[in-house]
């Protein structure tokens, strides 16, 4: 079994602020306002790793081949793409489920 330190730090906040008398209503609303919370950071993560890859990709030669032939809107919208297209976890897959 494998496990992340953001799913162990969720664990220890439901064990120091939810016991057997919280109100069902009360969990639920501390849940929403913590998942508000990670997608905030999880988008500005996102900006960081895009702000990263932008720059990166200025010195490729597909971005250098297009540069002169479009506007700086179409290469930007082009290296969204390409660092969108490139965001993925390779895991190897259990054969016998296939």
């Amino acid at each position: 079994m494998c496990t992340s330190s953001r799913v162990e730090a969720k664990h220890r906040l439901f064990k120091k602020f939810f016991n057997s008398s919280t109100q069902l209503t009360e969990f639920f609303q501390v849940i929403k306002d913590l998942e508000q919370k990670e997608i905030w950071s999880f988008k500005d993560e996102i900006k960081r790793f895009s702000k990263k890859e932008n720059k990166k990709l200025d010195k490729t030669s597909l971005i250098k081949y297009f540069i002169d032939q479009y506007s700086q809107y179409a290469i930007s919208k082009l290296k969204d793409e390409i660092i969108e297209s490139t965001n993925y976890k390779i895991q190897k897959k259990d054969k016998s489920k296939w």
